[in-house]
């Protein structure tokens, strides 16, 4: 078996073609990135789950996309901020659900205010937490309801707990392969459900 923390970024996209770990090797990588993307944003109403779930469609697709032309690094970065901001303004677009209500205070290094930053309210009062909350268990209850039970399982476990690779197979009794295989069918399912 290989040793995937070995290989650069660059090398596991390669590797992602044929071989599910290096795509798994990958998200490992940046989760953090997608998670600290996510919280940058702010939809009123909450949903900070819906974000990182979109964060990690769009880590997926830099994943399957990537063509070498630049760092990988960068390219997932714009990736996931991409995929984050387009699921802003679809909510945007929706009638009578203005969901986006909130401003950038990050600028350039000139100064210019930098639109596409949109920044999360560091004031919520306790009605915004709440709002927030259930809107995390409205989104985990729609994704629930997409997955079967195993896939679930392993959804939470990798992706909302955190565990390591080798923590899910001591928790579910099933094999690394197996693992592989339910993330690979949870990805498509996401997928599917953000058209």
């Amino acid at each position: 078996m290989k040793d995937y923390t070995k290989f650069s970024d660059e090398e596991l996209c390669v590797l992602a073609k044929t071989e599910i770990d290096a795509t798994t090797e990958l998200m490992k990588r940046y989760i953090r990135v997608v998670n600290s993307q996510a919280r940058k944003y702010y939809l009123n109403g909450g949903e900070t789950a819906d974000l990182i779930l979109e964060g990690m469609i769009g880590l997926n697709k830099a994943i399957v996309s990537f063509n070498g032309k630049s760092s990988f690094k960068t390219f997932a970065y714009t990736c996931i901020k991409s995929s984050i901001l387009t699921l802003i303004k679809q909510s945007n677009r929706k009638k009578n659900q203005p969901l986006n209500s909130s401003i950038s205070i990050s600028g350039n290094e000139d100064g210019v205010e930098d639109k596409t930053d949109i920044i999360k309210d560091t004031t919520k009062n306790p009605e915004q937490s709440f709002i927030e909350r259930e809107n995390e268990e409205e989104l985990l209850k729609r994704v629930e309801s997409i997955l079967s039970k195993l896939e679930y399982q392993i959804f939470s476990l990798y992706f909302i707990e955190g565990y390591s690779y080798t923590d899910i197979e001591n928790k579910t009794s099933k094999s690394a392969k197996s693992i592989d295989n339910t993330l690979c069918r949870i990805r498509k399912k996401l997928n599917e459900i953000r058209g």
